[in-house]
């Protein structure tokens, strides 16, 4: 017997073996990227003379005008303020997941 006698494909196990392929690729294709969340909102004394986007210490943070947003970063709230302040400069409002810093807090963060 000769092997094309022994092994014929038909077109079901053809099917079958593109479906499996297709599936596959389907399964590893890369996830899309998704945009950073907004964690951090800050609003300056002086706005940004065009719009500006800078990472500070591990935040990406976007401002227009005086309206800054920008993503979680590694340290307090109060801290990221802080640093933000020396980036972009005074600052008259901060909030991290929509819970704004204190007078105390806020003055740290110019300090």
């Amino acid at each position: 017997m000769t092997a094309s006698k022994i092994f014929r494909p038909t077109a079901g196990l053809a099917l079958a073996a593109l479906y499996t392929a297709a599936s596959f690729g389907a399964v590893t294709t890369p996830a899309e990227a998704k945009a950073p969340e907004v964690f951090y909102r800050a609003e300056l004394a002086q706005p940004v003379s065009e719009g500006r986007t800078e990472i500070v210490r591990g935040v990406m943070w976007r401002c227009e005008g005086t309206k800054c947003i920008g993503t979680q970063g590694r340290s307090r709230a109060v801290i990221d303020c802080e640093r933000f302040a020396r980036e972009f400069g005074e600052v008259t409002a901060f909030s991290a997941k929509d819970e704004a810093l204190d007078a105390a807090d806020l003055a740290r963060c110019n300090g």
